[in-house]
């Protein structure tokens, strides 16, 4: 007989995601498009990591980001390719680093960063 592995939920909370949606307003964080009738998801900046991790950091508000598109469409997408260019304009953070020092860019050259519920603009 095989044996069944429980699956183990490994993302944020319903009440986090809430965070998150409110926060960003419904709106992509890196291009500013409306979400509300085309696909969207929640982008951990410091990834998880193959079948998760019990660092409650990684689901954090903080680590989160309201993205258009999926891992392979939108802005999403677009990290999901480009990489090294996202973790230069802070959309993908190092293990080492923590997600909320670490500045963002969106498409209009505005830096800010995330402080839990709220985004902090940059001068």
């Amino acid at each position: 007989m095989l044996s069944r592995r429980s699956s183990r939920r490994t993302g944020p909370t319903t009440a986090t995601r809430a965070v998150v949606m409110t926060r960003a307003d419904n709106c992509c964080e890196r291009c500013g498009v409306g979400v509300a009738d085309i696909p969207a998801s929640i982008h951990h900046r410091k990834p998880r990591r193959m079948g998760g991790t019990k660092d409650p950091a990684i689901n954090a508000a903080e680590n989160l980001a309201l993205l258009c598109g999926t891992g392979t469409t939108g802005c999403h997408g677009w990290v999901e390719s480009n990489r090294a260019e996202a973790k230069g304009l802070g959309w993908l953070v190092a293990d080492w680093e923590s997600p909320e020092t670490v500045p963002m860019s969106d498409l209009y050259g505005h830096r800010f960063i995330f402080d839990d519920d709220r985004r902090v603009d940059l001068a």
